[in-house]
């Protein structure tokens, strides 16, 4: 993965940031959840965050299904209940794949993205694990991520 360092892109990617979280700030205050929050949902001219078809508000019973996979926050692939900061996840990693021009997770299953997203942030939520309703059939999760040295 090749960073973009260009004064001119790093600008750019500030702009970005600071209007999606501007919108997601927007949306959250009226108690709305995005929840499919991804690059094809942000209009990039001037940034307006589009496609609310899977939106809900916070105080709804939330659906088991939100968040196209390479953007699902891991409260979701665990099956616990979720809230808005499962959008500023996806927002995460949409800027992570504007830096590098790759995504960040792919979305092979849920078991491998999973596993990417431990690779990342190493370990999850000892409290994640026991209470999601998914977390069953992700056993191997519990264990702590340990880098193979070179």
């Amino acid at each position: 993965m090749e960073l973009i360092y260009t004064n001119s892109a790093n600008l750019r990617l500030q702009s970005i940031t600071i209007q999606c979280l501007v919108a997601l700030q927007f949306l959250h205050g009226l108690g709305l959840i995005h929840c499919d929050l991804k690059p094809e949902n942000i209009f990039r001219c001037e940034i307006k965050v589009i496609d609310l078809g899977s939106s809900c508000f916070e105080t709804d019973h939330l659906c088991s299904y939100v968040q196209s996979w390479s953007y699902r926050a891991p409260e979701v692939i665990l099956g616990l209940g979720y809230d808005k900061k499962i959008d500023v996840w996806s927002l995460g990693c949409i800027l992570a794949e504007l830096c590098t021009g790759n995504v960040l997770f792919q979305n092979d299953s849920p078991a491998s993205l999973l596993a990417r997203v431990i690779g990342i942030i190493r370990t999850i939520d000892h409290e994640m694990l026991t209470k999601g309703r998914d977390s069953h059939k992700h056993p191997w999760v519990s264990y702590p991520y340990e880098p193979i040295s070179t």
